[in-house]
């Protein structure tokens, strides 16, 4: 696998460090300027300033869904269950690299239909469905 960092100023692409496992589609930054990147049971870190991967805790459950960094400086992040629809969620500490589960989503959601938002509240508003319908619902830290 490679990694691959945009420059907008110049509108090209050069190769950065490979990650360590395999990376998801899904990332976020954290405050600390790093990048987590979740795949199934792998959670890595993506560091800009060295170039570098590296592993951190592992969830408890495979994850590879959207991801929200949290005004609390966590990130909430919702996994596969059976069938390849999200319906589990849980928090990543950036501070201790360690995970916690949290409330499942309510509705299964197919990860290439739906978002994630932080609203300014602090909740998250999830949209979209599985492949046959659509809906909504907020996550409360």
């Amino acid at each position: 696998t490679t990694a691959e960092l945009y420059d907008p100023a110049t509108g090209t692409w050069s190769l950065t460090g490979s990650p360590v496992a395999p990376a998801g589609e899904w990332a976020a930054r954290l405050p600390d300027g790093k990048v987590l990147v979740v795949e199934g049971l792998a959670a890595q870190l993506y560091d800009p300033s060295s170039g570098t991967w590296s592993l951190t805790g592992s969830p408890a459950e495979p994850l590879g869904g959207p991801m929200t960094l949290l005004l609390t400086g966590k990130v909430l992040v919702t996994g596969s269950s059976q069938g390849g629809t999200l319906t589990i969620a849980e928090l990543y500490d950036p501070v201790s690299g360690t995970w916690s589960p949290t409330g499942s989503m309510i509705e299964p959601r197919s990860p290439e239909e739906y978002t994630a938002t932080l609203l300014l509240d602090g909740r998250v508003l999830a949209v979209g469905g599985s492949y046959s319908s659509y809906s909504s619902e907020l996550y409360t830290p």
